[in-house]
């Protein structure tokens, strides 16, 4: 080995794995991991998951919450509405379109963040492959908050075993 590639080897050795660029686990792998901690036995489908910008994202959320987006500008004002939509956008990390069957994931992250909430998002999809999709109703409100703390907890669950081992 040459003397100099040797330092440069050292250098990339001593590297943690989720230093950027490298991505640890697969997107199988995660929806595997989601699986097991939902504690779903059956196999589902890896569905289309796409890394994408800040921009890609908020367009994607606008599109996904269009008719939430309506329904605040009728009770707020077209004002209130955006600033509630861009408030929204500003802090979103993932997305899973349930009428596309398609998540997207912020390329901005650092990878293991991104793995963290593509298993946020992934537990979304198989929330909807198990209990299906939520409808309109008095109850409705509820169902999405449930849904969305068992997400919060799978990812940062995810983040706890996953991504602080990687680091030495």
């Amino acid at each position: 080995m040459s003397r100099l590639f040797r330092p440069l080897l050292l250098l990339l050795a001593a590297l943690p794995l989720s230093a950027g660029g490298v991505r640890g686990a697969s997107d199988g792998d995660i929806l595997q991991w989601t699986s097991r901690q939902m504690k779903i036995a059956e196999n589902y489908s890896l569905p289309p998951i796409h890394r994408v910008s800040r921009e890609v994202l908020g367009a994607a959320l606008r599109e996904h919450s269009r008719a939430s987006f309506l329904r605040w500008q009728q009770d707020y004002g077209p004002d209130q509405a955006e600033k509630f939509m861009q408030t929204y956008a500003a802090g979103i990390a993932g997305l899973f379109d349930a009428q596309q069957m398609v998540v997207y994931v912020g390329d901005f992250l650092p990878p293991c963040r991104q793995e963290a909430v593509v298993a946020h998002e992934l537990t979304h999809y198989l929330q909807q492959q198990t209990r299906g999709l939520v409808g309109e109703g008095a109850h409705s409100a509820d169902l999405v908050m449930v849904r969305e703390l068992v997400a919060q907890r799978v990812e940062r669950r995810y983040r706890d075993e996953r991504c602080t081992a990687r680091v030495p």
